[in-house]
């Protein structure tokens, strides 16, 4: 009906504008909205209506086959099951005898045992709550107009093309989660109106929409065409002018004041002004002012964005990531207030709370198998269980109820990296697939994440988020430092094989290299050449790589360091030709461990393989393949060694990350214990991915030579509260020695800038950090 305000938007004059109404649809569509007394609640009125759905369907389907739309899960099979019954009291009306046999065939075929005993009614209920299998089974049933009327969740209205000549509406709330029921979207009536109607069986379709009485006059103008179109710019307002400043459209706030008035929101308050919120009074111009100010107010008070004496509006680091990423507000908010919390399970939970995830619910039917999960500390399922305080002491104990979504995300997303093959608890089909999700919109929080905290200098943060990403990534589902290598390689998909590995010390890549072909065949029971194809597997991936840091002083606070880093020697290995990849891109982090400052961040290059080329050809075995020089003129005063931390981590592969920490010397005493993330700096090629933490305050340290433990001498109680502290494996040269200046072979280094960087002011370091790159 507002085609006009269309029109009005996109320019068009009057002589332009074309309304094409219902006429103009390959198959005529009948609408009709059947209503019944309202009941004591939503849960009550959407019980009430599956007894009544046979009576609707029986009057409009005409033989043919009908889809029911149902507010929720259980009320799809709830519905689906009175189907059934009231159709057998009247001999079995859905049910074809023509299928009869195929319908018994296909009962014994399904796994959910409500879902056999509807098949053979000539019913059938479809959700996300079904295994896989039986959602295919129901879908290949109906297509071939098997079964006569399937029950189904809103989601089959957008998922899958399965048109009918009748689709029922049952009820126009649909479950909201936590108990609660919401209204319909337009949207998504409308979608399931238009399933209505087959162009390739049917001249027409009907579609009735079952609600209140109290209803009646709304619906009736929906289905009818009656109900304008909407704008929702006004929801998504900040993101949108956000983007619009980062992309320097909108310089000023006059440019945002004539950029709303380009948008149909615009057009929309103009034309029903008290529907978007205008003040008795108020005139449009007014409105306009007043809700720019406000979002950019909340903008630039988020750091999004600055404004300057003369409305001159400039984007800020955190507003172009917001915007390059696709972001919501909220979550980037998050994400900037996590920059101190840089754990795992910190970020993690951010992506789990997300804005992205607010449509994912929390369902009754999960809290036990939820609880379950996170009690269950003994099978690895959970690394890190929810924790909640309790008593008067506020003491944190593992939670025994799961109260949001966003915590049900939390341990559903663990439960999918976890490296057991065989876990004895399962999560439900639909978990699995709102897991996914997690996954895929998970990777593109995280990396946003991760180049904020790069623009803020954070190391442990800017790592952590990395790595976490990578771990999310399709193809990988695996915890960064994941035991079970294996499982990412082409040949070693299945649970079967990765067992019979494991059981032959075989789990990491490093493993694999070293077995013999042979050897590998006879574990698996496998043919020639299935070792060869799975050392194969391991050769796609990037090449081992050692990491050589050093430094030279070049004044009383000053020094030079460099980071090389090179392919590890592989003459006794038998992938004979190293490269890296473009696939497995490999980034590398530096950064300073007692104040947490990033340092240099820096992309490795490109090394793809020739294989026609002669390995003993390529080059020295001492060729660096990637150099950064990195120049300290500022560092703290003392005496204390300083830390470095290198960090090297590979996009979507395991077991090719690696690190190495380094300290300068500077006559003091020991340097302070490595954490149990932080431990060794003799590195492997299959090192763990380190999960930083932001150090405390130095002190002044002690060696137990019983324990071969660093100390700290004052505080230790206090200390040990903030951090987890490991053995500390000492290679076989003497200690002493490994701790003097003169032996830079082993030792790291680490360096201080002078302050952290804003994100506004990223390259404003540059008088005290150089990069130079060979």
């Amino acid at each position: 009906p507002n085609t006009k305000n269309i029109a009005d938007w996109l320019g068009c004059s009057r002589a332009g504008l074309w309304i094409f109404g219902e006429e103009f649809r390959p198959v005529k569509l009948q609408t009709y909205v059947r209503t019944f007394r309202d009941g004591s609640n939503d849960f009550m009125f959407n019980k009430f209506l599956k007894d009544h759905v046979y009576g609707v369907v029986v009057d409009f389907y005409c033989g043919k086959q009908t889809l029911v739309f149902c507010a929720s899960r259980d009320n799809a099979l709830q519905v689906t099951k009175a189907l059934v019954a009231q159709s057998n009291v009247n001999g079995k009306i859905f049910v074809d005898q023509r299928h009869a046999i195929t319908l018994r065939e296909a009962s014994n075929r399904a796994k959910n045992k409500s879902l056999a005993e509807c098949i053979l009614g000539g019913c059938a209920f479809h959700h996300a709550g079904l295994e896989k299998e039986d959602r295919e089974l129901v879908e290949s049933l109906f297509h071939d107009r098997i079964i006569t009327v399937l029950c189904s969740t809103s989601t089959l209205a957008i998922g899958v093309n399965l048109p009918a000549y009748l689709c029922v509406i049952c009820g126009t709330d649909v479950y909201d989660g936590n108990g609660s029921y919401k209204e319909i979207s337009m949207d998504s009536l409308v979608q399931m109106i238009g399933r209505a109607g087959r162009p390739q069986f049917d001249s027409e379709g009907v579609a009735v929409v079952m609600t209140k009485n109290s209803l009646r006059q709304r619906y009736e103008g929906l289905v009818h065409g009656k109900s304008p179109l909407e704008s929702s710019l006004g929801a998504a307002l900040p993101e949108y002018l956000n983007a619009e400043i980062s992309c320097r459209t909108v310089n000023s706030k006059a440019d945002a004041h004539e950029w709303l008035k380009s948008t149909f929101y615009f057009i929309r308050m103009w034309a029903d002004p008290k529907r978007y919120g205008l003040k008795p009074n108020e005139t449009i111009d007014a409105a306009v002012k007043r809700i720019v100010d406000t979002t950019l107010d909340a903008l630039t008070s988020a750091g999004m964005c600055a404004l300057n004496e003369d409305d001159a509006l400039l984007p800020r680091r955190a507003g172009d990531i917001m915007s390059l990423r696709y972001l919501r507000f909220e979550t980037m908010k998050g994400i900037m207030r996590a920059i101190k919390t840089p754990q795992f399970s910190d970020l993690l939970m951010i992506v789990c709370s997300s804005d992205e995830l607010k449509g994912i619910k929390l369902r009754r039917d999960e809290r036990k198998s939820l609880k379950t999960l996170n009690l269950d500390g003994e099978s690895g399922l959970i690394r890190y269980p929810l924790r909640e305080a309790t008593g008067k002491t506020k003491k944190l104990t593992v939670s025994k109820v799961i109260r949001t979504s966003s915590e049900k995300l939390y341990l559903v997303a663990q439960y999918m990296l976890t490296d057991v093959l065989e876990p004895k608890l399962t999560i439900l089909p639909s978990m699995r697939i709102e897991g996914d999700k997690v996954f895929h919109i998970g990777v593109r929080i995280l990396k946003a994440a991760s180049e904020y905290f790069q623009s803020a200098a954070t190391f442990s943060a800017a790592t952590n988020a990395f790595a976490l990403a990578k771990s999310l990534d399709q193809g990988v589902h695996m915890w960064p430092d994941s035991k079970i290598h294996i499982s990412q390689l082409k040949h070693a998909r299945g649970k079967k094989t990765i067992g019979k590995l494991l059981d032959s010390k075989i789990s990491t890549l490093s493993d694999v290299e070293r077995a013999d072909p042979r050897r590998i065949e006879m574990v698996l029971g496998k043919d020639f050449p299935f070792g060869n194809n799975l050392q194969s597997d391991v050769k796609d991936l990037p090449s081992a790589l050692r990491i050589e840091m050093s430094h030279e002083c070049v004044g009383v606070s000053s020094w030079n360091i460099d980071v090389k880093i090179f392919f590890k020697d592989a003459r006794d290995n038998r992938m004979s030709h190293n490269h890296l990849p473009s696939k497995y891109p490999g980034t590398i982090f530096v950064g300073s461990e007692h104040d947490d400052c990033l340092l240099f961040v820096g992309r490795l290059p490109v090394k793809e393989v020739d294989f026609n080329t002669d390995v003993s050809a390529t080059g020295k075995d001492d060729d660096a393949i990637f150099h950064a020089r990195i120049h300290c003129s500022s560092a703290p005063t003392g005496t204390l060694p300083l830390c470095l931390m290198a960090c090297i981590i590979f996009e979507r592969c395991i077991g090719r990350d690696m690190q190495l920490t380094y300290f300068i010397e500077r006559g003091g005493g020991s340097p302070r214990t490595p954490s149990k993330q932080v431990r060794s700096n003799i590195v492997s090629p299959s090192a763990k991915t380190p999960q930083f933490s932001a150090s405390p305050s130095w002190k002044q340290t002690t060696l137990d030579s019983h324990t071969k433990r660093f100390k700290l001498s004052q505080d230790d109680g206090n200390i040990r509260r903030q951090m987890t502290f490991d053995d500390f494996k000492m290679p076989e040269e003497d200690l002493v020695g490994l701790l003097r200046a003169e032996s830079p072979r082993i030792v790291r280094s680490a360096l201080v800038p002078d302050a952290n960087l804003a994100d506004s002011d990223a390259d404003s370091d540059a008088e005290n950090w150089n990069f130079v790159f060979q």
